[in-house]
């Protein structure tokens, strides 16, 4: 997946392309156990719900959110943190962007804060995952 870089990123992929992306960040290795599920109000400033527990499996509190499902934060001493932010649909059109992004920069920052508190060289990296049917539309 490539963004425009505009304000906010228009997403594309080439699908004939089957080498995927090598320049994003690594999800890590996959986890062992479960994580809890934590309900967060996202349009709330504070965030206070998200913290660097790498437990937690962060669901919104609506029903539907413009730009994803869940989230998730991956923490590697040796690496950025990475913030997974998934979306899962059915729909032929992949629209909200333009109201997500304030809230996706919001819990950057927020996450960012509060790995300064920890190591003031720490940073975090998003990786958003678009699951959608791939009916050549």
């Amino acid at each position: 997946m490539v963004s425009n870089s505009r304000d906010p990123p228009v997403f594309s992929t080439d699908p004939s392309s089957l080498t995927p992306d090598t320049s994003l960040p690594s999800f890590g290795s996959p986890r062992v156990g479960t994580r809890a599920v934590t309900r967060v109000n996202f349009t709330d400033r504070r965030l206070s719900d998200v913290t660097l527990d790498d437990d937690k499996y962060y669901i919104p509190t609506t029903a539907t959110h413009p730009l994803f499902d869940s989230l998730t934060i991956g923490l590697d001493l040796h690496t950025p943190a990475v913030i997974s932010v998934s979306r899962t649909t059915i729909s032929p059109r992949h629209e909200g962007l333009t109201e997500a992004c304030p809230h996706i920069r919001r819990i950057t920052l927020h996450v960012r804060k509060l790995l300064k508190e920890t190591d003031s060289n720490a940073t975090a990296k998003i990786a958003y995952i678009l699951v959608c049917p791939d009916d050549g539309s």
